[in-house]
């Protein structure tokens, strides 16, 4: 393959057919480690380390700049000041010329308990659940729709909520690193168990027979790290080379072997599709960008 210079580039193809391999995992990754020759052993060993493709050959590399397909903000507390490390040296210029002084850098820090709002927490907002939004009055009949305004009333705990509406119990657990927690799983169980309709609601779709461990990776029994090549790439943890803990394979389990499950509701992979075990229906939903929702009907 020679790709011409100098033009525009462009990797198409259907999913799996392995774009994002040649351009971050080959181009990008051989292109690095020549750049990297040119400096001494010394600034190499604490330069990040590639392995080097698996191609015959390759030639004629230029340094190639490699833009992430996500936001570079981690989390929530991560803003502009965070991402180009001034936010310190503006806290330590506070707290050394300010006047009055409220103490230490820390203290100007949203992100340390000295300095963050007892309320928000540092995050700049809280969530309240308001009861107006939802017409307990209301019973669900044929074709009957509802909209969940909010479901996270207080930040006890992020991992794991629950909501009642009209005999309905929704739960939601948060599964983002694709990993369920021995405390989830208990309260999946917890929450099943009264006996209710209930309907769980994730981040990463639980896996469904078909489906690759990108698309349904949790309790994918071929997750980890063999399937992880772009991690370095996508600066994060790789997957863990012993795979699923027997906590996430348990839970997904439990979820489908729950009688009075309604459904599982997920999203990440931002397409819609629709799988089944054990009679049970998992929905994943496109991207919100898209301006893609659920409309749950429950027929009674």
């Amino acid at each position: 393959m020679k790709p011409p210079r100098p033009a525009a580039v462009v990797f198409a193809g259907v999913s799996g057919s392995g774009k994002s391999s040649l351009a971050f995992g080959t181009i990008a990754v051989e292109s690095a480690r020549e750049w990297q020759n040119n400096y001494s052993l010394y600034i190499r060993n604490k330069m990040p380390h590639y392995e080097r493709p698996k191609v015959e050959a390759i030639s004629g590399l230029t340094p190639s700049i490699v833009v992430d397909q996500r936001s570079p903000g981690a989390s929530s507390r991560s803003t502009v000041g965070t991402a180009v490390d001034v936010a310190p040296l503006l806290r330590l210029l506070f707290s050394r010329c300010g006047t009055p002084s409220a103490g230490g850098s820390m203290a100007y820090s949203f992100n340390h308990p000295l300095g963050m709002c007892p309320n928000c927490t540092g995050l700049g907002e809280t969530l309240v659940l308001k009861e107006e939004t939802i017409d307990l009055r209301r019973r669900f009949g044929r074709g009957d729709t509802f909209t969940i305004k909010a479901h996270n009333a207080s930040r006890a705990n992020k991992y794991v909520q629950r909501a009642v509406l009209n005999g309905i119990r929704f739960v939601f657990i948060d599964n983002s690193l694709y990993e369920i927690l021995p405390e989830q799983l208990a309260f999946w169980k917890q929450e099943a168990a009264k006996g209710e309709p209930v309907a769980l609601m994730m981040h990463i779709p639980l896996y469904m027979p078909g489906y690759g461990p990108r698309e349904a990776g949790c309790a994918h029994p071929e997750w980890g790290a063999k399937v992880d090549p772009h991690w370095k790439i996508e600066r994060r943890p790789q997957w863990p080379e012993a795979g699923h803990t027997q906590t996430t394979f348990a839970f997904r389990e439990a979820v489908f072997s729950t009688p009075n499950l309604l459904g599982v509701f997920v999203g990440h992979v931002h397409r819609h599709f629709f799988a089944f075990d054990r009679g049970h229906v998992q929905c994943a939903v496109a991207a919100n960008v898209d301006g893609s929702f659920f409309d749950v009907r429950v027929n009674c």
